[in-house]
This record gives structure tokens, C-alpha cells and sequence, in this order.
């Protein structure tokens, strides 16, 4: 859905797949990989030209199982296309900026209307003792989708 929204094609899911047990399969530790679907060929004078979408993947050690609980500072800030996952974080990370200097581990981003949204790059929902309560508001799909069916 991104990558049609984003570069009018759609994406190759096997060739998804296969750089996912590539790169997993040459990790012995745990890590969380990120595939970043960009098209370096995209140029800031012609961003309408036809895309040629690629892989970019990039690996960090994964987290701990269990984090830390975060002292969160409410901002009013909703990202760009919060339907699509796509790499314009400058707003988010200048809300979570915002936040560690002013004491806090990390922003929450609420609306205009003052409901709550999202982390800077992290999803939240509400467990009710029987199900997953989501904000309401424009997140991406695919997180609540995964979530729920968990």
C-alpha cells in the first residue's frame, strides 16, 4: 500500500521476503531489521519521473525483552501522512527533542482535538482487559492490523 501510495508500483514482496532471511540469516543476535523502500535515482528537480523502487536494509541489536516504562511529555504534533510509513521524521524527532530537554524520555503526540495519536516512533494502545483500545486518529494501518490479530 506504501509503495503504490508513495511510487505509483507495487512492492515485491518475495524479493521482501528473501532480503528479510538474508540478512536474519546472517545475524546470530538478535536484531530488529529495517527495510526502507526508497528510490535513489529520484532527484529533488523531478520527483515525477517513473520510480524504480529499491531495498535499503539496515540492522541495529535488538532491544531488551522487557523495557524501561517511559515518562512521556503530551505534544501537540501529527505527522505527515500518518497513514504511510515513510522515512520524514524531522517533526517527531524534533517533538522528542523537545521532550528530553524538558525531563522526559519521549513525546506522545496528541491532535489538535487533544486525543492522543502516537509515540515520535512508536505506536501505543490501551488495553482494556479484553482487547487492544487504539487512539482514535490517523496511524498507520498495518500496526493496529498486526496487533490485534496477535
Amino acid at each position: 500500500h506504501d509503495c503504490r501510495s508513495l511510487f505509483d508500483v507495487e512492492l515485491d514482496l518475495d524479493s521482501v521476503r528473501s532480503c528479510l532471511r538474508r540478512t536474519v540469516a546472517r545475524t546470530p543476535d538478535p536484531v530488529v531489521v529495517r527495510l526502507t523502500v526508497c528510490d535513489p535515482r529520484l532527484a529533488l528537480a523531478h520527483p515525477g519521473m517513473q520510480a524504480a523502487p529499491r531495498l535499503l536494509v539496515t540492522t541495529r541489536p535488538a532491544p531488551p525483552p522487557t523495557l524501561p516504562p517511559l515518562h512521556v511529555q503530551a505534544r501537540r504534533y501529527v505527522r505527515e501522512e500518518p497513514e504511510i510509513k515513510h522515512v520524514g521524521l524531522y517533526g517527531t524527532i524534533r517533538q522528542k527533542r523537545i521532550a528530553q530537554r524538558e525531563g522526559f524520555d519521549d513525546a506522545l503526540l496528541v491532535g489538535g482535538d487533544g486525543r492522543v495519536l502516537e509515540g515520535t516512533t512508536w505506536n501505543i494502545g490501551f488495553f482494556d482487559g479484553a482487547k487492544v483500545v487504539w487512539p482514535y486518529g490517523a496511524i498507520l494501518d498495518g500496526v493496529r492490523e498486526l496487533v490485534t490479530k496477535i
